[in-house]
């Protein structure tokens, strides 16, 4: 289930399934200081956004969080991963998921309708080992990101397990919303994800949420342990949606270990 705070100037959404070992949250459109196209709570600076309106915007949300930054990537749809030990300057890294062990060390990525995910990654007896911001698009649902982000975690913490894990999906587009190709459908049907494709009046649509679930399943989450947010931003008000229009905003999704 997920809640709504708005005792920052950026609304944020953030799920209750979440351990009190982490922080984390995804933002809105809602509130803010930003206007036009960028709606209220852009947090972009890569948009043609006003600077002055996007730096309000960054300095009300970290003030209310009580952090001096939030590591950003430069997303490229790729499947790369990359670790952040110490906060980053700017968006330097080319990469759709950044993942940390350091307490502190807040880090996040930028939507506006492709699925953000935060992953708790814990060992056997639950400790919490490390914390992942994922950015998924249709390019990194396809090449399972999940799986390349959850590898290269694994590979620096093999005590980490798959079924202590947590994982929270974001706002993001819906499987009715999101129209693709056939070409597409078809490629995500033969890659075992044809529950995630229906056909519609002759259009392919694409269930992303459906997609991470299954990905994340595989890799031995439970259930139980994954919490998706079911809010879609091209059909719900107060997101940010590229679709709907490409001039627009982007939303934050953000997490860290305490």
């Amino acid at each position: 289930m997920y809640l709504r705070s708005s005792h920052s100037p950026v609304e944020i959404l953030f799920s209750s399934l979440a351990s009190s070992d982490i922080s984390h949250g995804f933002t809105t459109a809602r509130n803010g200081f930003s206007s036009g196209a960028y709606g209220r709570g852009n947090l972009s600076w890569r948009v043609g956004d006003d600077p002055s309106a996007v730096q309000r915007n960054w300095d009300g949300l970290l003030g209310s969080l009580g952090i001096a930054a939030i590591s950003l990537p430069l997303q490229v749809h790729g499947i790369h991963s990359a670790y952040v030990g110490a906060p980053l300057e700017g968006e330097v890294i080319e990469a759709d998921a950044l993942w940390t062990d350091q307490p502190g060390v807040a880090i996040g990525v930028l939507t506006a309708d492709c699925m953000p995910i935060l992953l708790e990654l814990r060992d056997q007896s639950d400790q919490l080992i490390a914390v992942a911001a994922v950015h998924a698009g249709w390019k990194g649902a396809l090449g399972n990101i999940l799986a390349a982000c959850f590898g290269e975690v694994s590979r620096q913490w093999p005590q980490v397990y798959a079924p202590a894990c947590k994982a929270f999906l974001g706002p993001s587009i819906c499987g009715n919303c999101y129209e693709v190709g056939q070409d597409l459908a078809e490629k995500f049907s033969a890659s075992g994800y044809g529950g995630a494709v229906q056909w519609q009046n002759g259009n392919s649509l694409l269930d992303l949420w459906k997609v991470a679930v299954l990905q994340l399943s595989s890799l031995g989450f439970l259930s139980g342990n994954i919490d998706i947010a079911a809010e879609c931003t091209k059909c719900c008000a107060g997101y940010f949606s590229y679709r709907r229009c490409s001039d627009t905003g982007r939303e934050l999704a953000f997490i860290w270990m305490k």
